[in-house]
């Protein structure tokens, strides 16, 4: 959700309002709040040999939280989270720009 709203909503609000609405109406979405990944995001960021962005390692701690029982996740950047959804068996599904 960091990046769809952040990168394709952010100018339409109709459809950020829907897809809020969407997601309010939902039995299966969920909305987490960060505050307790950023910390550890922000030095894995610092410290990794990957170009990886503040909101990537955020979502990488949150794949990795097993308490969160994240069953897919939804990515343009299908290598950055290829290896934490591999190992935390989340299934990868990738979408371009154009598809959402």
């Amino acid at each position: 959700m960091y990046e769809l709203i952040n990168t394709k909503f952010v100018k339409n609000k109709t459809q950020l309002k829907q897809l809020d609405k969407e997601i309010a109406d939902s039995y299966t979405i969920s909305k987490v709040y960060d505050e307790k990944y950023r910390d550890n995001a922000y030095k894995e960021m610092i410290q990794s040999k990957r170009s990886l962005s503040l909101v990537d390692c955020i979502i990488r701690a949150m794949v990795e939280d097993s308490s969160l029982k994240i069953k897919g996740l939804v990515t343009f950047n299908v290598g950055d989270f290829s290896d934490i959804c591999q190992k935390q068996n989340v299934e990868v599904i990738f979408s371009s720009n154009n598809a959402i």
